[in-house]
């Protein structure tokens, strides 16, 4: 009687060892980690920029409110305007989401011309919107008024 020995060539097995699917179970979980972290980046970045965005259109609507004012009577408004000292009064916007908070700080005759005379008619004005608490949720914008268009 013959004995012969069972031995199976390596082509033969079907399957895969334990170790090859902990391995790919790995890099799945890594790879599916890895994508919803940036995903979550992705959208705390959209909702920052969304929230400029809409400070920014604040800003604007504020300003063009302030020049049609002077527009309607330029004399008797753009001195009002040039009058206020420090900062003018807080303006919440609540059409929007969030609530911005703007600020006008007006800086009269402090705009010059290149030979040191004041420039007259032109007011630069800095804006501040504030629609939250944190570092970035503040946007600063420079602009001049002016009293006739």
């Amino acid at each position: 009687m013959s004995f012969k020995r069972n031995t199976w060539p390596i082509d033969s097995f079907h399957g895969f060892t334990m170790l090859e699917v902990l391995l790919s179970i790995l890099i799945v979980t890594f790879t599916a980690i890895s994508y919803l972290m940036w995903q979550k980046s992705t959208w705390s970045q959209t909702t920052i920029t969304n929230r400029r965005m809409v400070a920014t259109q604040v800003l604007e609507k504020q300003i063009e409110a302030r020049r049609m004012t002077i527009a309607q009577n330029p004399i008797a408004n753009f001195a009002a305007f040039k009058a206020i000292t420090g900062k003018d009064t807080v303006v919440i916007d609540n059409s929007v989401t969030p609530n911005v908070r703007v600020e006008w700080k007006i800086f009269p005759d402090s705009l010059r011309a290149p030979n040191d005379d004041t420039v007259k008619n032109v007011v630069p004005a800095q804006l501040i919107a504030s629609w939250g608490s944190g570092t970035f949720d503040t946007l600063r914008l420079w602009t001049n008024i002016t009293k006739n268009f």
